[in-house]
């Protein structure tokens, strides 16, 4: 296989993923989990890059890192200051399940490698042009305009195709965090009445 400049950051970023997933797992201090999942998060990001998909790269730092996983950091800083002490994550890890893992990451790897990938251009049309000639309809024959960047498509697909599931999972959210705030003012006062 020869080595190309999207192969080597590939295999790149995608050791960074791995690296940052086992400090996940095999961290004993949380919070040296926590900045391990921001190093696998980051490296998803980049491989968003390598795939032409700057949106969902910059939604990946933002909303995953920037959001979720600081979230995630101030919980384990607030946890250690109100506990008094660093936590640890002091689960043995069973040799089964590391066992199990890499059985499972082997047959992975050995279908994925063993899988024809289709070449991403139909009629001399790339994948891209297909997507947004699929999602635009050409009106009364008049020609289509080719937008620029998959943000473009992406955003169509949020407000035409995809918006009732757009929609219900913003419900699904908000009755879940309503849910939440009720759950914890009803263990606020079970605890207040003690």
């Amino acid at each position: 296989m020869l080595l190309t400049p999207e192969v080597f950051h590939f295999y790149l970023w995608g050791g960074i993923i791995l690296v940052g997933g086992l400090g996940v797992v095999f961290s004993r201090r949380v919070i040296y989990s926590a900045f391990s999942l921001i190093l696998s998060l980051f490296g998803v990001s980049a491989l968003y890059v390598l795939l032409t998909a700057p949106f969902l790269a910059a939604v990946q730092v933002l909303l995953y890192i920037g959001g979720i996983a600081v979230l995630i950091l101030f919980a384990v800083i607030v946890a250690q200051q109100k506990g008094g002490g660093i936590l640890y994550n002091t689960q043995p890890h069973s040799p089964w399940a590391l066992l199990v893992v890499l059985v499972l990451m082997i047959s992975m790897g050995r279908i994925l490698t063993s899988i024809q990938w289709p070449v991403a251009s139909v009629e001399g049309r790339t994948m891209y042009n297909l997507q947004i000639s699929q999602i635009i309809p050409q009106a009364r024959g008049e020609e289509m305009l080719t937008p620029q960047t998959n943000t473009y498509v992406i955003g169509l697909s949020l407000s035409r195709t995809y918006v009732m599931i757009f929609e219900l999972m913003s419900v699904i959210l908000l009755v879940a965090m309503i849910g939440a705030i009720i759950y914890v003012r009803k263990e606020e006062g079970e605890s207040g009445s003690d």
